[in-house]
């Protein structure tokens, strides 16, 4: 998503862009630890 505003959206939007990146890849282990140890 980007959005039309006065600034730098670079520095505006990088807190937004690093929790997205961290969430991604929290989601991608999880599923990957889900696959490799299915529950019984």
């Amino acid at each position: 998503m980007y959005y039309l505003h006065e600034g730098n959206p670079k520095t505006e939007n990088a807190s937004f862009d690093h929790s997205w990146v961290l969430f991604t890849q929290i989601q991608t282990s999880n599923n990957q630890a889900a696959s490799q140890n299915p529950i019984k």
